[in-house]
C-alpha cells in the first residue's frame, strides 16, 4: 500500500520533485557547459562548414579555394590546382582555437586570399594570402599568409 500525500503518492511525488530538479539543473547551466563536454574538459564542439571562392579573372584555369571546418573546430584550406590536399590552419599565427565558421574571398589586384574564421565566442580573425603560381600547400601556406590571422575589430555576434 502506498502513502498518499497531498493528492500524490510517494512514489508519484518523488517523481515530480526529481523531474523537476533535473529540469531545473538543465535550464540554470551555463551555456559554455553544453560547449565544452564532461567537467574540466575543454573540448570544442562545431558544426562542418564549407567555404568556397573562384579566382577566375580572365584565366583559362580557374583557381578554387575552399576553407572547411570540422566537428573538433580546425580550419583546413584546399587549393584546387592541388587536388585533395588540405592544409590545416593551425599553422598560421593568430589561427583561434575552435573555429566554429568559416569564409574566403579572392582579390584580383593583388591576388590575395581573404580567409575569415569565426571562433566560438563570436570573435573574428582574418588572413590575407598572397596567391601565386605555386599552389597552397603546407610548405609555402604560412609565409603566404604573411602575419597570419588578425582579429576582425568589432564582431558584431
Amino acid at each position: 500500500m502506498q502513502t498518499k500525500c497531498g493528492g500524490f503518492t510517494w512514489v508519484g511525488r518523488s517523481l515530480a520533485v526529481a523531474t523537476g530538479a533535473l529540469l531545473a539543473g538543465g535550464l540554470i547551466a551555463p551555456a559554455a557547459a553544453a560547449q565544452s563536454g564532461p567537467a574540466g574538459s575543454n573540448t570544442c564542439k562545431s558544426e562542418r562548414t564549407i567555404s568556397s571562392e573562384v579566382k577566375d579573372f580572365g584565366s583559362i584555369n580557374p583557381t578554387e579555394i575552399h576553407v572547411a571546418t570540422n566537428q573538433k573546430g580546425d580550419a583546413y584550406l584546399n587549393d584546387s590546382r592541388n587536388p585533395g590536399v588540405w592544409v590545416n590552419l593551425d599553422g598560421i599565427a593568430g589561427t583561434p582555437s575552435c573555429v566554429v565558421h568559416s569564409s574566403v574571398g579572392v582579390d584580383e589586384s593583388p591576388e590575395d586570399v581573404y580567409v575569415t574564421l569565426l571562433d566560438k565566442t563570436g570573435a573574428a580573425y582574418e588572413a590575407v594570402c598572397r596567391l601565386t603560381a605555386t599552389p597552397f600547400d603546407a610548405s609555402n601556406l604560412v609565409a603566404a599568409c604573411g602575419t597570419g590571422f588578425a582579429p576582425v575589430p568589432g564582431t558584431p555576434v
